[in-house]
This record gives C-alpha cells, sequence and structure tokens, in this order.
C-alpha cells in the first residue's frame, strides 16, 4: 500500500473489498429474480471506482519504486551499490509489510465490531411477518452475512501473506546485517570474516551481486578457480555494468591469459568507449601480451582526445621503447614530464633514451682457442648513428690473426651495417663489406697474391600478433678463420637459414630449423645441408627449457681444412636463462646432449657426449654506456659449426664497450 492514495488505507482497503464483493452479490440476487435495474448500475460504479483505485496503487508504487532505487541513499539502507539486485528489495518489502498490516488490522477490527456486538447487544429473535417466498431480505439481514464473508476472506489470505512477509522482513534485515559486516570487514582487509560474511549473504541470496563480486576478488589469489566463477557470474547478474568486464579481464591478465583478457576489454570498451579504465587497460595487455604495435596505436587513439593524460604519455613511451623508437619515446616522455613534472625516474629515463638514439663508437676485442692447437685473436672497432626513428646506420673496421704451431694468417675486413626497425613485429639487420687476405702461400705452397672477398649479414625476423608465431630467417657469407689452414686456403661459406616458430600455448612452443649452404675454397666446392627442430618450454618468463633434434650432412667430404662427414645427428636438452637488476644483465644458453656422426661409405658410429654453453654479462655503467662479456664454448663431433676436424673443443671470450657520445 502507498501513503496519500485513496484505498492505502484500513478504511479504502474495507471498501475495495467490499465493492469488488458487490458483483458476486448482485449476480446471487439476480439467480434469485430480486436485482434491479437501479442496483445492477450502483454496481457498476462502485466496481468501476474500485478498479481505477487499484490502477492507482499499482501506478504509484511503480513510480516510488523507481525513485527509491535512483536514490544514493538506497546503497547506505540496503548495504549494497546502487547498481546491484538489491535495488528492488526494499520497495517490494515495504509494498508486502503495508499489505500485510492492512490486513491484520482490518481483520482485528471485524472480529473486535462482532465481538463487542454479541455483547452490547445480544441476539435476539426478530418476528417476522410470513411473507412469500420471493419476499427480499432487509439490508439489516444482509449486514451479518456480508461481515462473515468478509472475515472468512481475511482468514483465509491473511495467514499467507503474513508468513510471507515475515519470512521476506527477516531474511532481508539478515542478508543486511551480514552484509555490513562483510563490507566492514573488507574495508579493514579482515578477509577470512569478511569472506564468511559474504559466503552467508549469499547462502540467503545466490544472486546478490555486490556480494558476489566482493568474494570473487577475496579468492582471486587463494582459489581462483572459484574466483573466475564468481566473476563470470557477477558479469550475468550486471550485463550493463563494464566494471564487471573490467574485473574479469583483469584477472585473466594476471594469469597471463591474455587472450581472454582482451575479449572481455573489448567488452567493457563496446560498452563505454570513453572511459579510461576500460581504454588504457585494454592497453596494458596489448603490450604486455607483445601486441607492441596494437599497443602504441591504442596509447595515440586515446591521446588524440585526452593529450593532458600524463601516466598515457608514459606508457606510451614504455611501448615505443620495446619497438626499437627510442627517438619518439623520448618525446613522449618529454611531454609526460612536462604535464607533471615531479614523478620519480622520468629525468634519468629521458636521458636513457636520449643516448640510446645518440651516436655511438664500440671497440670489441676477442680471443679464441680449440683443442687442434688454432688460437685467433681479433680486434674490431665500429659506430653507428640515428638515421631516423628505429633506423641506424654504422661502419665496423677489424683486424684477425688466427696462428697454429706451423704459421699463422691475418686479414682485415670493413663494412657497412644498418638495423631497421619499422614496426615492433619486424626487424631488419643487414651488413656489407669486404675482406682482404694478405698474400701469402696456400696449403699446397702455391704462392697466392693479395685479394678481397665480398662479405653479407642479412638478417630478418618477424612475429605474429601475441607471439603465436615468429620467423628468423638469415642469410651469410663470409670467410671460414676457425684455423690458418682454411684462411690460407681461402674457403668461403654461403648459407642460408630459416628457423620457424610456433606457439602451442602460453608456455609451450615448437620450432624448426633448415638451412643450406656452399662451401668453395682450395679447389673444391662442397654443399652443407642442416635439418632439425624442437620444442620449447617456458618454466618461468626468464627460464625456457627445451629439446632439439638436428641433422647435418655434407655432399662429400673435404681436403682443405674442414671435416665434413657424411651425416651428423645430435639430440639434446637445453636451457635458456636471463636475469636482469638494476646493475647487470646476465643470460646463459646451456645445453647437452649426444652426437652420432656416419662417414662417406660407412655405418653411424657410437653415440657420444656433446656440450655447449654460451654466457653474457652485460655491465650498464650509465646511460648510453655499457660493457659486455661473453663466453662461448664446444665440445662436438663438427655439430653444430664448421669444424676442421671430429671430436672438436673450441672456447671463446669477448670484450665490448659501447658508448654513446653527448
Amino acid at each position: 500500500m502507498t501513503a496519500g492514495i485513496p484505498g492505502a488505507g484500513i478504511g479504502g482497503l474495507f471498501y475495495l473489498l467490499s465493492a469488488l464483493w458487490m458483483p458476486f452479490r448482485e449476480a446471487w440476487l439476480a439467480s434469485n429474480g430480486r436485482s434491479t435495474l437501479s442496483s445492477r448500475g450502483m454496481v457498476k460504479r462502485q466496481v468501476s471506482i474500485a478498479v481505477c483505485m487499484l490502477a492507482s496503487l499499482w501506478v504509484a508504487a511503480w513510480l516510488l519504486s523507481a525513485a527509491i532505487a535512483a536514490l544514493p541513499g538506497v546503497a547506505v539502507i540496503t548495504g549494497a551499490a546502487p547498481h546491484t539486485g538489491r535495488q528492488q528489495e526494499l520497495p517490494r518489502l515495504l509494498s508486502y509489510s503495508a499489505l500485510a498490516l492492512a490486513l491484520t488490522t482490518l481483520a482485528v477490527i471485524l472480529t473486535s465490531v462482532q465481538l463487542l456486538r454479541l455483547v452490547v447487544q445480544p441476539r435476539r429473535i426478530r418476528q417476522r411477518p410470513k411473507s412469500s417466498p420471493g419476499m427480499a431480505r432487509s439490508p439489516q439481514d444482509l449486514v451479518p452475512i456480508t461481515h462473515i464473508t468478509m472475515l472468512a476472506f481475511v482468514l483465509i489470505v491473511h495467514p499467507a501473506a503474513c508468513a510471507q512477509s515475515a519470512q521476506t522482513s527477516e531474511s532481508s534485515a539478515t542478508v543486511v546485517q551480514h552484509l555490513a559486516r562483510a563490507d566492514a570487514a573488507f574495508e579493514d582487509e579482515d578477509s577470512a570474516t569478511a569472506e564468511r560474511e559474504y559466503r552467508a549473504v549469499l547462502a540467503f541470496d545466490s544472486g546478490h551481486s555486490h556480494a558476489t563480486f566482493r568474494l570473487a576478488q577475496l579468492l582471486e589469489r587463494s582459489d581462483r578457480a572459484e574466483s573466475e566463477r564468481l566473476f563470470r557470474r557477477y558479469s550475468e547478474l550486471e550485463p550493463a555494468d563494464p566494471w564487471g568486464y573490467i574485473a574479469l579481464a583483469e584477472f585473466f591478465a594476471h594469469a597471463g591469459r591474455y587472450n581472454q583478457a582482451l575479449h572481455w576489454y573489448d567488452e567493457a570498451v563496446r560498452q563505454v568507449p570513453q572511459e579510461r579504465d576500460a581504454v588504457l587497460g585494454r592497453a596494458r595487455v596489448l603490450g604486455r601480451s607483445g601486441r607492441t604495435d596494437q599497443a602504441i596505436e591504442t596509447y595515440q587513439q586515446w591521446l588524440d582526445s585526452h593529450p593532458d593524460d600524463d601516466e598515457a604519455w608514459r606508457e606510451l613511451a614504455r611501448e615505443r621503447w620495446r619497438a626499437g623508437r627510442p627517438q619518439s619515446a623520448q618525446r613522449a616522455l618529454a611531454r609526460a614530464a612536462t604535464l607533471a613534472p615531479d614523478q620519480e625516474g622520468t629525468t634519468e629515463r629521458m636521458d636513457y633514451f636520449r643516448r640510446a638514439a645518440a651516436p655511438a663508437i664500440e671497440p670489441v676485442a676477442s680471443f679464441s682457442w680449440d683443442s687442434d692447437g688454432n688460437a685467433r685473436q681479433r680486434l674490431l672497432v665500429g659506430g653507428d648513428f640515428a638515421v631516423g626513428d628505429g633506423a641506424r646506420l654504422g661502419i665496423k673496421v677489424g683486424r684477425t690473426r688466427v696462428s697454429d704451431d706451423f704459421q699463422d694468417r691475418s686479414f682485415s675486413d670493413f663494412g657497412v651495417t644498418t638495423r631497421w626497425r619499422p614496426r615492433a613485429a619486424f626487424e631488419l639487420n643487414a651488413a656489407g663489406g669486404a675482406v682482404r687476405l694478405d698474400s701469402g702461400r696456400d696449403a699446397t705452397g702455391v704462392q697466392l697474391p693479395a685479394a678481397f672477398l665480398a662479405t653479407a649479414d642479412v638478417r630478418a625476423r618477424v612475429s605474429a600478433s601475441g607471439g603465436a608465431a615468429r620467423l628468423d630467417a638469415r642469410f651469410n657469407r663470409n670467410l671460414l678463420d676457425a684455423t690458418s689452414l682454411l684462411v690460407a686456403n681461402r674457403i668461403v661459406r654461403d648459407e642460408v637459414r630459416v628457423r620457424p616458430d610456433f606457439a602451442i600455448s602460453r608456455r609451450f612452443r615448437v620450432r624448426a630449423l633448415g638451412g643450406a649452404g656452399s662451401i668453395r675454397g682450395g679447389g673444391e666446392r662442397n654443399t652443407r645441408y642442416t635439418v632439425g627442430g624442437g620444442a620449447g618450454w617456458n618454466v618461468i618468463p626468464t627460464v625456457e627449457l627445451s629439446t632439439n633434434y638436428a641433422q647435418i650432412s655434407y655432399a662429400h667430404p673435404s681436403r682443405v681444412g674442414y671435416f665434413a662427414p657424411d651425416r651428423i645427428q645430435t639430440v639434446e636438452a637445453g636451457s635458456y636463462m636471463e636475469f636482469e637488476g638494476n646493475a647487470a644483465l646476465v643470460a646463459l644458453d646451456l645445453g647437452a646432449g649426444a652426437e652420432r656422426l656416419q662417414e662417406h661409405g660407412a655405418v653411424f658410429g657410437r653415440w657420444r657426449p656433446a656440450l655447449r654453453a654460451y654466457a653474457l654479462l652485460s655491465f650498464p655503467l650509465r646511460p648510453g654506456r655499457e660493457l659486455r662479456f661473453e663466453v662461448e664454448g664446444y665440445d662436438t663431433q663438427a655439430g653444430p659449426v664448421v669444424a676442421p676436424t671430429a671430436s672438436w673443443k673450441y672456447g671463446s671470450a669477448a670484450v665490448s664497450f659501447r658508448w654513446a657520445l653527448p
């Protein structure tokens, strides 16, 4: 019932019940031939008034419910967010309570009147004149019948209504109490109490969206499966709430399930395309999942319409740096510093980006030794400079000396280098130049004049969106300089290698290897083929375990300084680890397995152990200055490299220093 509307009080309810009973009474009179035209007209008027009163009651109750649900104060009364499923409970509770109260009061009044009537006016047997059977009863005779009928109606309807109202009121009061305690515990970070109370709320009302959402947040670390179910349940309960989609997207992003996270962020952005948390949250997931180009595009679109968002500028700078664009990263960070100059570390990062884009020189010194007594020393000086955002051009000049127990050979080399990265998903490194060989005698004693040999090294890396697939293709043409005999015979190798890589799951990848090369010099020409494959499993983001198989074959044996069996088969288990701190970067690439080889015209030999190792240690001395140490070693039967002999052991060390000019 609604206060202020006719028919909402006890008298109005009595009138409505009486008016609605009149058509039944009139039908009974008509069946006995006692209905008149005037009585039927009166019944029509009274029923019409009653119907209008009921319609006004319904409209008023609906408007009052909508108004109460729209007020922020409802959250205080019900203990729920305004947009949750609790918003209709209060009006329904008031309606049930008012109806029960009115019916109860009416029943008490009617009962009291009848009891008092018996006490004050005892029943008398009235004398009635004999009349014909068709004579109608007086109105006084009909009143007790009406009262008795209405009283019976109230006694039948009232208990069920009262029971439902009492149960609803008690349940609502219990839910409100549990919800208040749960929210207080949640604010106080008392997770155990909050979880217990939110579960109590859901035990009374499984569709309570506020309790569902909070419980999902509490269980995100302890029970991820249940947390995911509750987040999904909240989105079903509140399909128009974009924050439910955002919360579910963040849940998947924290678990590394980036495709599902992007799906729910797309749903949120579809509903609220200008909501900052939805747009920037989606951009962050794009960046974390390796979709750097898409992340940059999303940030740029947001900043076109929100140019004063300093946090978005900083995140754009980070993604541009990942894409190999230090100049534009520096500009984005400078814009962020203008909007919020007090951010810690901004000046240092800007200096780092500036020096990364500045011209730089890099001297390199390396030394290697093998089990056949060959030693190799190399000095190289290179430098490069930016010719655009993501593009650099450089030159290099080097001198190499190779010696053994009997002789030594020297040569010089120079070249032009370039690095181009127009997009984060594509990178091209290329170098072209020549080697100048000093004059000397070859393996047969023939005197050879000084000569130039062209060299080249081209490498392209492409990756699909999100790292689902990658391709590494490389071509190199170089002088084989592992021994002085190879240098004396001027052995040149041209080789193409392709390494496709596919993601089967978030942590598991499969890869393949294929290559073909031509080896010429010393009066002969040979062909080398490589096939293989493997799988890698990322235990954690910085550690990968792998298994690999490779087979290398030569067209025919060689007598000019390198070992060329018919086939070499290698099976190994490997691991790659990379750790980076504030002071150093450490990378380790280790492999251990077994090899067997087959000489031309012979059968496979037995399996023998094979080992390999590579380590990198990098020290950033200051922005733009970096000291690097590299160590590499093999114990192999000429598996991964062009080895001079079988059962070859090799080790090398190099130190380099990159110095960005001011």
